[in-house]
């Protein structure tokens, strides 16, 4: 008999278990040690504070001058006039929803990252709030090809979410949103490819990049980049929005009407 009564082979068993439990514990403190720690404040506003109040620092026009300059055409100008009710609709809808995130628009028209790789880019660009948390981009331009074809009402749209790890987000929050953007600028009618008929539509191809970048996203938290981006590109024809606009501006012009009748 062997140390307390064990024979040699269940002492060799009993060991290599606790070597085990001592290696999984070392393990999980070093994930732990790499992860990132966000201030206390920061937690307390992202999970109990109240959303912010928006003040957009709109831009007066597509580019300073309000003229045309290299890489900016009438269709850029067109998207900039068309998408300013935008950034209002979606905050109306999230506060009618008591749900905590809301747009606030730069000033900067710009284009930054993977939309102006190829070339230069200017738009409407906002900061995206999660509480009073920043905690991403929103950046629409007009596609390249609506350059092409004066009827293409086609816009790329670039969601980066990067100011907290994403993953103290509720999941359905971020995925809300994204699917909420995506309804907007990619059609639920019209196909993505036109030259494959049975093909998917603009919106369910949207909705396949969405959960593909967040796929992509939970691969890398298991890498070496304990706080990945998530990152997602859209491009679509933006007819829902367009349908939201021409309500507003009716709603707008009965309000004036009535007005003018002294209602």
């Amino acid at each position: 008999m062997g140390f307390l009564g064990l024979t040699s082979d269940q002492v060799w068993l009993v060991f290599f278990g606790v070597l085990l439990l001592v290696l999984a514990y070392q393990v999980n403190e070093l994930r732990e040690a790499r992860k990132p720690r966000l201030k206390p404040k920061i937690l307390k506003e992202l999970q109990w504070g109240e959303p912010i109040t928006v003040k957009h620092d709109t831009p007066r026009s597509l580019t300073p001058d309000g003229k045309e300059l290299w890489g900016v055409q009438k269709r850029d100008f067109d998207l900039f006039q068309s998408f300013w009710y935008f950034a209002d609709w979606i905050n109306k809808l999230y506060g009618d929803l008591s749900e905590p995130i809301r747009l606030q628009e730069l000033k900067d028209t710009e284009i930054k990252g993977s939309l102006s790789s190829e070339r230069p880019a200017y738009g409407r660009r906002y900061d995206i709030f999660y509480n009073q948390c920043k905690i991403g981009l929103l950046q629409i331009c007009a596609s390249p090809r609506s350059h092409l074809n004066p009827n293409d009402k086609t816009v790329d749209v670039e969601i980066t979410i990067d100011g907290v790890p994403p993953t103290v987000l509720p999941y359905s929050n971020v995925y809300g949103f994204l699917q909420t953007i995506a309804s907007l600028v990619a059609s639920m009618e019209r196909p993505k490819f036109e030259h494959l008929p049975d093909g998917d539509t603009e919106y369910e191809h949207a909705m396949s990049d969405i959960r593909a970048a967040i796929i992509e996203f939970m691969w890398n938290m298991h890498g070496d980049n304990w706080w990945p981006e998530l990152k997602v590109e859209l491009s679509g024809t933006p007819d829902h929005y367009y349908h939201l606009l021409q309500l507003r501006l009716e709603e707008d012009g009965s309000k004036a009407a009535a007005g003018a009748r002294g209602v």
